[in-house]
């Protein structure tokens, strides 16, 4: 009897659905793909480099516009017209249709730049 009693006291936990997760944000990863022009030996572009991936793995668990989206990053050592477009200004990061039809530069954001800002950058790049 004590026991009846003591369940009928404890509140139900509320479960983890599928309908609660279709009511993150809709994910912008199909649509577009993150690119970072860098090169080797740079200390910015290996910073930013850590905090986009932090961003987007934080992204896996927590949904957000970021969810599912993919890094990739551009040597522009390796190509010349990403060397005489970027050269003097890399790190730079862009926003590319999944088709690689169209590309836009992310307005650059400063070095110093916390994790949870940086995501909030991004988010608002992959809304415009």
């Amino acid at each position: 009897m004590a026991l009846r009693q003591c369940r009928a006291k404890v509140p139900l936990v509320r479960q983890y659905s599928a309908a609660a997760a279709s009511a993150a944000p809709a994910s912008k990863a199909g649509q577009y793909r993150l690119v970072m022009y860098s090169r080797g030996n740079c200390p910015l572009c290996d910073g930013l480099k850590e905090k986009v991936d932090a961003v987007l793995a934080k992204a896996e668990f927590m949904p957000s516009p970021l969810t599912g989206m993919q890094l990739e990053v551009r040597d522009i050592s390796t190509r010349q017209e990403w060397q005489e477009a970027y050269g003097m200004t890399i790190p730079v990061l862009a926003r590319v249709d999944a088709d690689g039809s169209n590309e836009v530069k992310i307005s650059r954001s400063p070095p110093r730049i916390s994790a949870e800002r940086l995501a909030a950058h991004l988010e608002s790049a992959l809304q415009s």
